[in-house]
C-alpha cells in the first residue's frame, strides 16, 4: 500500500484510479462560499462533463499554468462545480480558464445551515491541505 492512502485510513473514499481533468470558465455565482470566507470559482460545465459523482474532492486547479491547492465542490441537486483555490493570491478569477485535476474524494455533500456549513467547509479544506501536503512531502506524485 502506498502512503499516501494511510492519510484517510478510515475513509471508504479513494484516490481515484484515473486523471480526472476538465477545464470551465469562471463565471458568477450566488456568493454563498464567498459569505462563509471561502470564495469560489464556479465553473461554467456541467457536473455529468466531469464524470464525477456530487461531493468534496481533493485537486490541483491551474491558473495561467500556475498549480494551486484546491478544494472541489461538485453537486447535482443544483448542478454546480465550484472550486476554492485556497493559496490563491486574487478572489477575482471571473472569464479565467481553471483547470481542474481532482484526486480523491474527501467528503459527501450535506444540506447544512450556515454556521455548521462553515465548519464542514473549514474542516474539508484542512484535511484537504493535510493530504496534499503528505503527498508532496512523501515524493509521491499524483496525477
Amino acid at each position: 500500500m502506498l502512503d499516501y492512502l494511510i492519510y484517510f485510513p478510515n475513509s471508504r473514499f479513494q484516490i481515484l484510479d484515473s486523471i480526472t481533468m476538465f477545464s470551465g470558465i469562471v463565471i458568477r455565482g450566488e456568493g454563498v462560499a464567498r459569505r462563509l470566507g471561502y470564495p469560489t470559482a464556479n465553473l461554467d460545465i456541467h457536473p455529468d462533463a466531469t464524470k464525477l459523482k456530487a461531493g468534496v474532492y481533493a485537486a490541483h486547479a491551474f491558473v495561467a499554468q500556475i498549480k494551486y491547492g484546491a478544494a472541489l465542490v461538485i453537486q447535482t441537486a443544483i448542478p454546480k462545480v465550484e472550486v476554492y483555490l485556497y493559496d490563491y493570491p486574487d478572489t477575482d478569477l471571473y472569464g479565467e480558464i481553471v483547470s481542474v485535476d481532482a484526486i480523491q474524494k474527501v467528503s459527501e455533500i450535506e444540506p447544512l445551515q450556515e454556521e455548521a456549513l462553515k465548519k464542514k467547509v473549514e474542516n474539508d479544506i484542512r484535511m484537504i491541505r493535510e493530504f496534499l501536503k503528505k503527498n508532496l512531502e512523501s515524493g509521491i506524485f499524483i496525477h
